[in-house]
């Protein structure tokens, strides 16, 4: 989670990357053999991943969709 209250717009995120599944408060997401769910509040979690660095640019550019 996120240090400071967020929101994500999840509009927006789906408009640069293709969900798996979609709801009101949620994504899941695959990206560069990645799945991460990217939740309305800022907590993104990411699965089968171990490059740091890939999870951070990623983790950036989702939060650049901030509200």
């Amino acid at each position: 989670k996120p240090l400071q209250p967020m929101q994500i717009d999840l509009e927006r995120v789906k408009s640069r990357f293709t969900p798996i599944a979609a709801s009101s408060v949620a994504l899941v997401l695959e990206v560069g053999g990645l799945n991460i769910a990217v939740h309305r509040d800022g907590e993104i979690i990411f699965q089968r991943g171990s490059d740091l660095k890939q999870m951070k640019q990623i983790a950036e550019e989702i939060y650049a969709f901030r509200k």
